[in-house]
C-alpha cells in the first residue's frame, strides 16, 4: 500500500468537537450518558455537555447527580438541566427520593449483572436512539474505586460491537476513547496540546506502534504491560498520527 493509500484510509478524530461545553447550542447528534460519579467543580460543563445532546440517559445513580444539578441550579448559575430521554440501570444506587422527583420520565430496567449499567445503557442508546449518532459522551470519573475505572474501559471495547459511534469518556481532568487497530489522526487544537497525553495498550499487547507529533514518539515498538506503555507523554503538534496494531487507550488532558 502506497503512503497515500494509508492516508487515505486513516481515522481522524477530532476531540474538542466533543467538548461541546466552548461552543454554542447546535451541531451534531450526540448521546450523553450521565453515571454514578460525581461532578463537584465540573457543573457548568456537564450541563452544557448534557443540554446539547441530542439522545440524554442517565445511568442508575447518576440520576441522582442530574438531580442535584436541577436543584444547584441557580447556586451555580448551571443552564436549566434537561430531563433524561431515559433512565437506565438495575437501579441499586438511585434513591428513592429521586426516583419520585423524576417519576415523570421512562424507566427502563436492565437487571443484567454480567454486565455494567453503563454497557447496558449503550445497548439502550443503540436500540432507542437515532440512528446516526456522531458520537456518544459519557461522563464518568477516573479516580476513586479503580475496579469501576478499568470496568468502564472494559466497556469502551464492548461499545464497537454495539454501535458505530466512538465512545469517549469525559472525566473531570481528562478525555479518553480507544484506538483501533489501523492509522489514526487525532487533530488537537492548542487548548488539548498544553498538558499531558497518553497510548496505553489495555486490551493486549501491541506488536508495533508509530506516532507522530508527541514529545516522545514511537518508532515501531512493542507495547504492553511490564514493558513500554506511553504515559505522561506531550502532544507537540496540532495533527497526532498513531498506526497501532492492536487497539490503544488515548487520553488527553482537558483545559
Amino acid at each position: 500500500m502506497s503512503t497515500n493509500d494509508a492516508e487515505k484510509t486513516a481515522r481522524v478524530w477530532r476531540p474538542v468537537e466533543v467538548l461541546t461545553y466552548l461552543d454554542a447550542p447546535g451541531g451534531a447528534d450526540y448521546a450523553c450518558l450521565l453515571l454514578n460519579r460525581p461532578v463537584d467543580g465540573r457543573e457548568v460543563e456537564v450541563s452544557r455537555v448534557w443540554n446539547r445532546a441530542s439522545l440524554r440517559l442517565s445511568v442508575d445513580g447518576g440520576t441522582n447527580v442530574l438531580r442535584k444539578l436541577i436543584e444547584d441550579r441557580d447556586k451555580l448559575a448551571l443552564e436549566a438541566a434537561k430531563l433524561p430521554d431515559f433512565i437506565t440501570g438495575d437501579f441499586d444506587s438511585i434513591t428513592d427520593e429521586t426516583r419520585a422527583f423524576f417519576s415523570g420520565c421512562r424507566f427502563i430496567a436492565t437487571p443484567d449483572q454480567d454486565e455494567t449499567d453503563f454497557t447496558k445503557a449503550l445497548r439502550v442508546a443503540a436500540e432507542r436512539g437515532p440512528a446516526h449518532l456522531a458520537w456518544v459522551t459519557v461522563v464518568a470519573e477516573n479516580t476513586g474505586r479503580i475496579d469501576q475505572v478499568l470496568a468502564n474501559i472494559n466497556t469502551l471495547f464492548t461499545a464497537r460491537t454495539l454501535l458505530a459511534a466512538p465512545v469517549y469518556l469525559l472525566a473531570a481532568e481528562s478525555l479518553s476513547f480507544l484506538l483501533p487497530s489501523g492509522r489514526h489522526e487525532i487533530h488537537l487544537p492548542p487548548e488539548l496540546r498544553s498538558d499531558w497525553c497518553s497510548l496505553v495498550p489495555v486490551g493486549a499487547p501491541a506488536a508495533a506502534v508509530t506516532t507522530s507529533g508527541l514529545r516522545w514518539d514511537l518508532a515501531g515498538q512493542p507495547m504492553a504491560f511490564g514493558q513500554l506503555i506511553s504515559t505522561s507523554n506531550r502532544p507537540v503538534s496540532e495533527l497526532v498520527t498513531v498506526d497501532t496494531s492492536e487497539p490503544l487507550l488515548f487520553s488527553v488532558a482537558l483545559p
